[in-house]
């Protein structure tokens, strides 16, 4: 009997493809964008200058990244609870850790997308303000709060167990958002990163909320897993729809805003059932 492996095969590789994107986009790992097929704009086998050549297929496995992401601030957490750091100096650490792996990509997204709400009066005053480099003040105020918050929450869980748990699936499920913010939300610019990126399909929808699904319930009791999807999703929603109003839709500084804003409500979520 002939067993044909060609579709297990395509499936690893392509699995393999998206973490390898996924990676390389959401972290400060040496990952290499995969190569690109040939098209009419490329030839076959050309280093992908951006992982955003194939980012909207590969968003199904931005939860799994975030696990990766969520280990690292869990194991600083870990390391310095051990060795008697105050909670909240630990949970800051973890933070840090965290941020540090991804660049501040997530935290500089969360820091343009404020500005521009708090400093523009008009849509493409408000985008030219988010791709300034500089921070301003509305900015420095919501990273400010932003890593308060998530440090407060994280240091007020009972005991470390939880709290190792909670910044791990936290960062899991808050990067679940972004293919939802992704598809139901239109490029704020025909010309920026968000249009490049293109649009998540159904399926990787289905895979990326499936990951977040099976690490909540499986993580915390039903009541905290139910109230921490509902306050990441609401959070996401949130962003995106003052996106959608203020700016015309998203950009990737609002993907960044809206996993923040996902993440610190996940955690508050945890913390007040648990």
């Amino acid at each position: 009997m002939h067993i044909d492996f060609t579709g297990a095969s395509h499936l690893i590789d392509r699995c393999w493809r998206d973490l390898r994107v996924a990676t390389a986009f959401l972290t400060r790992l040496p990952v290499q964008p995969p190569l690109l097929p040939a098209n009419d704009d490329t030839v076959a086998g050309e280093q992908a200058d951006k992982p955003a050549d194939y980012l909207a297929g590969a968003t199904a496995m931005f939860p799994v990244v975030g696990f990766v992401i969520g280990a690292v601030g869990a194991l600083v957490l870990a390391i310095t609870h051990a060795i008697g750091l105050h909670p909240i100096a630990s949970a800051l650490l973890a933070v840090a850790a965290m941020a540090i792996l991804t660049g501040g990509l997530h935290e500089d997204g969360l820091a343009d997308f404020v500005d521009g709400l708090g400093g523009g009066t008009r849509v493409e005053e408000r985008l030219n303000i988010m791709r300034d480099s500089r921070i301003g003040a509305f900015g420095t105020l919501a990273l400010i709060i932003d890593v308060e918050l998530r440090a407060t929450f994280i240091s007020q869980l009972a005991s470390l167990q939880l709290a190792v748990a909670a910044v791990i699936v936290a960062a899991l499920a808050s990067r679940a958002v972004i293919p939802a913010v992704m598809r139901w939300t239109p490029p704020a610019r025909s010309d920026g990163f968000a249009f490049g990126a293109g649009r998540p399909q159904p399926t990787e929808l289905t895979i990326a909320l499936a990951l977040t699904l099976v690490a909540l319930f499986l993580t915390f009791s039903i009541v905290a897993a139910v109230a921490a999807l509902l306050a990441g999703a609401a959070g996401a929603a949130v962003v995106a729809l003052i996106a959608r109003k203020r700016l015309g839709g998203h950009t990737g500084d609002v993907l960044g805003a809206a996993q923040q804003v996902s993440e610190i409500l996940i955690l508050a979520a945890i913390a007040a059932a648990e």
